[in-house]
């Protein structure tokens, strides 16, 4: 006997929560020796250090890419740190210098830093600004005077554009027992009801959580020319797809759909086929989409060239959409007391839940520039309001021959008892987690790739309104205890995965 499963997995999300853990552990205690070695005792030098002995004839750059004018950072000795330097023994200025390692693939040396004999830990002093240097870099260097006036434009430097491609794995569903069979020989009554030894779950549990595409679109403008504050506008989506199982009477003749019975008070189930009398499928599809925007304000708190924070404030909108659809079809290819021969039925029963959320974002961000990287740790946290929509919808078609064909408002788990559209607002936190490392190819493009983590506080999903307990059976008119009964039923959310991508500099 065979089953037809498409795209189910059945792992449990809360095996990869350690993992996770460990992963984010050691980000932050790698990020941390690194900013701490990094910023460390200015007697040490670096291989890169901007203070370090510069290359053959202590040339800062190739004469060809140094400006005129331009003061080189030249010592005795490697080992050796400069001389302690005040603002009144060192005069640097903030429009001539700049700190660049990647311009035009020249490494052999250095141009004064910005922040060398500051006295702020900022490198960006009121006064700096974007100069020739900083907007472009080829411009700067071929000028001879000093307010770039020799006719070539320097290049703007206020926007930039981010794309990227998901790869994010969705917390699953935690579905019922759904779908049940029997082995041949089993009465009718006793097929697919729960707690029998005969019977087999061919559905339940967790389902949908396998990685899935996605993309990020960014878009940045610096409003300042020494960059301390931007907007940033970002849009992140990832793929509805829809996993889907299947099964019918030709691979297991015995199948039925599992409920608990209220006047019975005990398992029992619908029989969908049976071997002597019956034919039929079970059809159930679930499908997750998850799509995020976000608008907010950067503002440098500090930095010191090699460090720096900025504080994040914004608006973030989030739609989390969740859907689960059970069909199912019946023939009866034998008469079966007052039932005909030919008598065909069709159901299904469809839950369907829409989670928007609206709320202030806060964040922070700490980044390392290392020559060509860049290493960035992004952590925010979004509180606000969800507001929950849940919709519930079932039918059921009979066609009998010769009789024509009714149509019944409700399927099996979702009956006149609880079908409609619910709706309320809750409060959600959605704390995030982005871990980026970015490696700039020239003066404009750069490659990165990293981890996110989002969490959901609080998120509705469809399986929740799904009930097993049912009084009647359809076509039956509402009867007894009146179950199904919806209520409400929310839990945490999480996403996670992995980034690649790319950033211009226009």
């Amino acid at each position: 006997m065979e089953v037809d499963r498409t795209d189910m997995h059945t792992s449990s999300q809360l095996k990869s929560i350690p993992i996770l853990c460990s992963l984010v552990a050691i980000v932050l205690i790698g990020g941390g020796q690194f900013s701490t070695a990094l910023l460390a005792d200015d007697k040490q030098v670096w291989p890169d250090d901007p203070f370090a002995t510069p290359k053959a004839n202590a040339n800062p750059r190739s004469s060809k890419s140094r400006r005129p004018g331009a003061v080189s950072a030249k010592f005795d000795s490697p080992t050796t740190s400069p001389p302690a330097k005040t603002p009144a023994e060192v005069t640097v200025d903030y429009e001539e210098y700049d700190y660049q390692e990647f311009v035009d693939g020249d490494d052999a040396g250095y141009v004064i830093p910005p922040n060398f004999g500051a006295p702020s830990t900022s490198v960006f002093q009121s006064g700096a600004d974007c100069n020739c240097y900083e907007c472009n870099p080829v411009a700067h260097l071929n000028c001879t005077t000093p307010d770039c006036s020799c006719g070539l434009r320097p290049r703007s430097c206020g926007l930039w554009v981010g794309a990227e491609y998901l790869l994010w794995s969705l917390q699953g569903t935690e579905l019922p027992a759904l779908v049940t069979a029997s082995p041949a020989g089993t009465l009718p009554s006793d097929t697919g009801v729960l707690g029998l030894a005969s019977t087999s779950t061919l559905l339940s549990g967790t389902q949908g959580e396998e990685f899935r595409s996605g993309g990020r679109i960014t878009v940045g403008l610096w409003t300042d020319r020494s960059h301390r504050t931007a907007w940033e506008a970002s849009y992140l989506g990832i793929d509805d797809s829809n996993d889907s199982f299947s099964v019918s009477s030709s691979s297991q003749p015995n199948l039925a759909r599992p409920v608990f019975d209220t006047l019975l008070g005990g398992e029992a189930s619908m029989l969908i086929a049976h071997q002597n009398f019956l034919s039929g499928s079970i059809a159930v599809d679930s499908s997750t989409q998850l799509q995020a925007f976000e608008i907010l304000r950067r503002r440098q708190y500090c930095s010191d060239g090699f460090l720096t924070f900025d504080f994040l404030i914004g608006f973030k909108h989030g739609s989390l959409d969740d859907l689960l659809r059970v069909r199912h079809a019946s023939n009866y290819f034998q008469a079966q007391g007052p039932i005909s021969a030919g008598t065909a039925t069709h159901g299904f029963d469809n839950f369907e839940a829409k989670n928007d959320f609206n709320g202030l974002l806060l964040g922070i961000e700490r980044r390392h520039h290392w020559n060509r990287w860049k290493i960035a740790y992004t952590g925010k946290v979004s509180l606000g309001s969800n507001n929950v929509d849940m919709l519930i919808d079932g039918q059921t078609i009979t066609t009998v021959p010769g009789g024509g064909t009714s149509t019944f408002n409700g399927g099996l788990l979702a009956q006149a008892t609880n079908i409609g559209t619910y709706s309320r607002n809750e409060f959600v936190a959605i704390p995030e987690f982005k871990f980026s490392a970015q490696r700039q190819i020239n003066q404009c493009l750069g490659l990165q790739c990293g981890y996110n983590i989002m969490y959901w506080s609080s998120a509705v999903r469809a399986a929740d309104a799904v009930s097993r307990r049912v009084s009647q059976f359809p076509p039956e008119a509402v009867t007894g205890t009146g179950d199904p009964k919806f209520a409400w039923t929310s839990s945490g959310f999480l996403a996670h995965g992995f980034q690649f991508g790319l950033n211009y500099q226009f």
